[in-house]
């Protein structure tokens, strides 16, 4: 399991090869429209700030 804190551009481009690998894919993302969190895998929780 890989997680990113933030769900931005950088998150979203790790996906395909964590899927292409096996590995599941988790972000904590501010809102589920975030790049991201629309190929995430796994749930979505919310920063506090």
């Amino acid at each position: 399991m890989v997680g990113f804190i933030g769900a931005g551009q950088l998150a979203r481009m790790s996906a395909a090869p964590a899927a292409a690998l096996g590995i599941g894919f988790a972000v904590l993302a501010n809102s589920p429209d975030e790049p991201a969190a629309l190929v995430s895998s796994s749930g979505h929780g919310r920063i506090q700030r």
